[in-house]
């Protein structure tokens, strides 16, 4: 049968033009649906993110752009089927610091989850008073049956009043929270503590007073409380106070009620009832410290940032373990420390920061473990360094910035070093036996060399296992040896670093001798001095902020303090958006040594959150204070990226066939066509 011609060619080009169109269709078709390879739908409504959990349920899983209020809807409409918001997603408000106003949660919500609001933004909670799981007391977030508290915005202020009927504080309920003021009472009807529920909360001065009904103290629930004045009172029931449950926490010592059957207060340290575990103390503790004599274990953390003791540090001859963290921080001892033969193991940290220490370090026979950063930044030691013959094993950079330590060091047999262990710099002698064992490729801070004085040595158990070392101060160099022969290595320098106050009213910093390419921080200064602030310091080429990192070169350091006249010169502030919806804040000129607070921002910006205004060296959260140096400020918005929405590769897999289906179908259309044509 003969077809003519120009049928063929109409027929051929409508078939390939719907194949095109259709193609077109199915792939906007799918795409239009965000339909996840789990089954899942996720879109966006009204700055919140929304995950599709069944036919005509949704949960929030998150904000678009935390600021102002927060409002939960009852229903969300979506590719036209109205869906009722039943849930809240595990972390969805995690650290959504942008929230200034109320967190409003609709009737329909029926689920929160995990840490959902922990950190949150925000001035209270407004529950919807029909829902029938959750309510709202003085702007917490609570069990409908008010026997739980389950969270609080961080931006409550003020004093914190736990209603009376409530059981248990969640964990996390008040993390963070660190504008409450006064004391903290927690009732007698409590019987629960969660775990982190106080973490952070530093704004409390006044006293801890907890219940006689409450028996359990969760893992760090008053971590970092530093603000606390007065007494911590523990009452008559607890059972359990977890790990690094009061770490870091203030106050000026523990009071716990006599009846209690499992711990007890000992000149304010908080102790078990046996009195052989040390387990936490506050940090406003001062004075000498005095450790009780039947004690065998100083817990982790016990000791954690207690700062203000001060002289020397007795560690009793019946302790078996010094726990992780247990001293660290405690920068107010000085003299010698001794770690007496009874003790076995030394954690992980132990001494961390502890730099008010001036003389020796003596460890004893017993002990045979030290963690690693156990004593990290022990930069006062200045005398020997002494390590018991029970030792098998030396932590990671156990005692990394101890460039004090002076005389012979011996390492004893069978030990294993950790990676950057011991730092070498300034001892006369170090002799390594042949069975050390090295943990990694770096074990020593220091440089070693072979007899020629020349040939550096890899930190292999080869090179360097067997041999004695000895290291020789000669105008100002460094000498490293074999076998007490005299090579001089001539790298190595020490430099001093000087802290020059530059009128201020108290005497500078304490930096002890750096080396060259050593990296140290700079340090804070409490002086003032009259119609100037301190804006940092000068080391004659650049300026540096407190707290950053300083890099040392081939000369002495001096480090300027840098003192800016309070003065009416004035200078303007600019928020840069930087992509926001929204125009920016304005901010009238500020002068010289004055602050001001730093603005929120409302706008959004499409798949990001709003984290705050950056001046191009640090970050500063709304409400924050800003002070202004002597130049103008540029803020500019920074903006973190959230979750995509969009799926992945897999998630299209079928509109990838379709495609190729019908790309397939054109192809072969044009074949067919131009086969008619050349027949």
């Amino acid at each position: 049968m003969c077809f003519n011609p120009l049928l063929k060619r109409r027929i051929t080009c409508v078939v390939a033009v719907f194949s095109l169109l259709f193609m077109v269709l199915v792939t906007i078709f799918l795409y239009s649906d965000c339909e996840h390879s789990d089954g899942s739908t996720t879109f966006i409504d009204s700055n919140l993110y929304f995950e599709v959990t069944s036919e005509n349920e949704v949960s929030v899983t998150g904000a678009v752009i935390a600021s102002g209020p927060l409002i939960i809807p009852s229903t969300v409409t979506y590719n036209e089927t109205v869906y009722a918001v039943t849930s809240i997603s595990d972390w969805a408000f995690f650290s959504c610091l942008g929230f200034t106003g109320t967190l409003i949660i609709s009737s329909s919500v029926t689920v929160i989850g995990d840490w959902a609001f922990t950190g949150c933004g925000g001035t209270g909670f407004s529950v919807d008073s029909n829902n029938l799981y959750y309510k709202s007391v003085d702007g917490l977030l609570m069990s409908k049956d008010g026997k739980t508290v389950i969270a609080c915005p961080i931006g409550k202020t003020g004093s914190l009043v736990i209603p009376d009927d409530v059981t248990t504080i969640d964990d996390y309920a008040f993390f963070n929270c660190s504008r409450f003021t006064g004391s903290l009472i927690i009732g007698n009807n409590v019987t629960t503590i969660g775990e982190y529920a106080f973490f952070g909360c530093l704004g409390f001065t006044g006293s801890l007073i907890i219940g006689n009904n409450v028996t359990m103290i969760c893992d760090c629930a008053f971590y970092g409380c530093a603000g606390f004045l007065g007494s911590l009172i523990i009452g008559n029931n607890v059972t359990m106070i977890c790990d690094w449950a009061f770490a870091g926490c203030g106050g000026t010592g523990f009071s716990i009620d006599s009846n209690n059957l499992y711990y007890k207060s000992v000149d304010g340290l908080l102790m078990s009832k046996d009195g052989k575990t040390v387990i936490a103390c506050p940090i406003g503790n001062i004075g000498s410290l005095v450790i009780p004599d039947d004690v065998t274990t100083i817990d982790d953390y016990a000791f954690f940032n207690c700062s203000r003791f001060t002289g020397s540090l007795i560690i009793p001859d019946t302790v078996t373990t010094i726990g992780d963290c247990a001293f660290c921080g405690c920068c107010g001892f000085t003299g010698s420390l001794v770690i007496p033969d009874s003790v076995v193991t030394i954690g992980d940290w132990a001494f961390c920061n502890c730099s008010g220490f001036t003389e020796s370090l003596i460890i004893g026979d017993s002990v045979t473990t030290i963690g690693y950063d156990a004593f990290f930044n022990c930069s006062g030691f200045t005398g020997s360094l002494v390590i018991g013959n029970s030792m098998m094993t030396i932590g990671d950079c156990a005692f990394f910035g101890c460039y004090g330590f002076t005389g012979n060091l011996i390492i004893p047999d069978d030990v294993t070093i950790g990676d950057e262990a011991l730092f070498c710099y300034g001892l006369t002698y170090l002799v390594i036996p042949s069975s050390v064992k090295f943990k990694t490729s770096s074990p020593f801070i220091g440089a070693f060399y072979a007899e020629d004085g020349t040939t550096k040595l890899e930190q292999t158990v080869e090179n360097l296992c067997g041999y004695t070392f000895k290291n020789y101060h000669i105008n100002n160099y460094i000498v490293n040896h074999h076998d007490s022969e005299m090579i001089r290595q001539g790298s190595v320098y020490e430099y001093s670093v000087t802290y020059n106050v530059n009128g201020g009213s108290v005497s500078g910093p304490v930096q002890f001798l750096v080396v060259d390419m050593e990296l140290f921080t700079v340090a804070s200064y409490s002086g003032v001095r009259s119609g100037y602030f301190f804006a940092g310091w000068n080391d004659g080429t650049n300026d540096y902020a407190v707290g950053s990192v300083y890099t040392v070169g081939t000369s002495n350091v001096t480090l300027t303090a840098i003192w800016i006249e309070v003065t009416a010169t004035t200078h303007s502030v600019t928020y840069n958006i930087n992509g926001g919806s929204l125009v920016a804040p304005d901010q009238s000129a500020v002068a010289e040594g004055s602050t001001f607070v730093v603005a929120f921002y409302l706008g959004i910006r499409i798949g990001y959150s709003f984290g705050g205004w950056n001046d191009g060296m640090n970050t500063y959260a709304p409400e924050s204070t800003y002070i202004m140096r002597i130049s103008d400020v540029i803020l500019n918005a920074v903006w973190i990226g959230q979750p995509s929405v969009h799926a992945s590769f897999d998630d299209y897999i079928w509109t990838y066939v379709i495609i190729i289906v019908f790309i397939i179908i054109f192809l072969t259309t044009l074949a067919y066509y131009w086969t008619i044509r050349k027949n």
